[in-house]
């Protein structure tokens, strides 16, 4: 499977998602840097390939990360997630909601 990798600051994020096509056939790597509060959602992508994101040392999000109507398999490392002071949402941290991706046990353990 052909992969690419991309480096952005997480304040791009959501921008950058919103713009790629919802069919993965690759391995996306997203590297991405820096701070940044509010929310990110990863929304509707499907194919066979999978999608990564990578914080870099010291990177932080300070909100969530949904992921929704997804069919490929979503990777974060090295992101720290921080509660915000107010949360009307009542989120923070990962929220999957309605991914119809099957995991295999090992990858869950």
């Amino acid at each position: 499977m052909p992969s690419r990798t991309v480096e952005i600051e997480l304040s791009a994020l959501q921008s950058y998602l919103d713009s790629l096509p919802k069919l993965l056939t690759d391995i996306l790597t997203i590297k991405v840097s820096g701070t940044w509060s509010g929310t990110i959602a990863i929304y509707g992508f499907y194919g066979s390939g999978f999608l990564r994101v990578v914080g870099e040392e010291g990177c932080s999000l300070t909100g969530a990360v949904r992921a929704a109507n997804c069919a490929v398999v979503i990777e974060l490392h090295n992101i720290m997630f921080q509660a915000p002071q107010a949360m009307p949402e009542g989120d923070f941290g990962v929220v999957p909601c309605k991914c119809s991706r099957k995991f295999p046990k090992n990858l869950l353990n």
